[in-house]
Formats: structure tokens, sequence, C-alpha cells
């Protein structure tokens, strides 16, 4: 099977999710892709400064044997390719809200969101949170994005979907 993969980094660099695709699966009306989904990041603090960059992530949450439909990749690459290619202006006038299933099994999920910050410390920055139910365990990890971390997103996805296809 393909390595193919793509991931979100966050604008500063600590957090990021990664999805790695492990094989593809046929459904009745679309191509599903297994992919392996890691969740990573820094702790953040008094006594330490947070990580940027190539060193070792403080955690790691990996989820694996997701099943995520080509069709809503497609959608979610679509969407993202079309808002950064608009004018700076506009994308300032129009923030991207997006919500996408970015991974299922049985009771296993994991949801991508991204949207304008509420909090007024982050007005006008991007917040991408992903939700996921693991069995017992749910929970959301959300980090600031910026364009940048978008395009390298958007770029890895349709690459991602081009080498699994």
């Amino acid at each position: 099977m393909s390595s193919a993969a793509w991931e979100l980094p966050s604008s500063s660099g600590v957090e990021r999710v990664r999805w790695t695709v492990t094989d593809t699966r046929q459904g009745s009306d679309d191509v599903a892709l297994v992919v392996n989904a890691a969740l990573q990041g820094g702790f953040l603090g008094l006594t330490k400064a947070p990580k940027r960059g190539s060193e070792s992530p403080d955690f790691i949450l990996e989820i694996r044997g997701l099943s995520i439909s080509r069709r809503d990749l497609q959608s979610l690459a679509g969407v993202l390719t079309e808002w950064l290619a608009r004018p700076v202006a506009e994308v300032a006038k129009t923030p991207l809200d997006l919500s996408y299933q970015l991974g299922g099994l049985f009771d296993q999920n994991l949801f991508l969101s991204v949207r304008q910050a509420k909090d007024l410390s982050l007005a006008g920055r991007a917040i991408a949170s992903v939700m996921f139910a693991v069995g017992q365990l749910k929970g959301e990890f959300s980090f600031v994005v910026d364009t940048s971390c978008l395009q390298v997103f958007a770029d890895g996805l349709q690459a991602a979907l081009r080498e699994a296809s």
C-alpha cells in the first residue's frame, strides 16, 4: 500500500494532526481510505516553553484503522483550494467555516472543524479543532492555524488523494 499522508500543522509548529493512509476499501458507492490519525503537540506552561519544528512532541495520540470517504476528502480539498485561491482581501472578509468527519470506525470518530476564533484574545484568527471519540475516550484538540497551515493541509491532501488512487 502507498505511504500517502497529509497533515495540518499549527501556526506555532508545536501541534499537528497527521493522517497516514494504510489501505483502501471499495464500498457500494465510494472508495474509503483507511488511515491512522496522529494528534501531536507539546506541553505549555510556566516551566516549559513550547517546542517548535522537528523536536519530539510531548504527546501523541494515534487512532488506527479509521475509514474516510474519498468523496468527502475530495470535497474538503476542493473547498480549501477554492478558499485559498481567493484574493487576500476577500479571504479576510470571508473566514473559513468548515466541518468534516475525517475518520470513523464503528464508535470511533474523528471530526475536523476550522472556524474563526470566538475568544477576543485570538480575534481574527482561525482555530482548527479535532474532536475525537475512541471507545470511552472523548476529547478535543484545538490550535491556531493560518493560511500557510491550511495550504500545507490542502496540498498534502491533494497529493495523498492522487497517490492513493
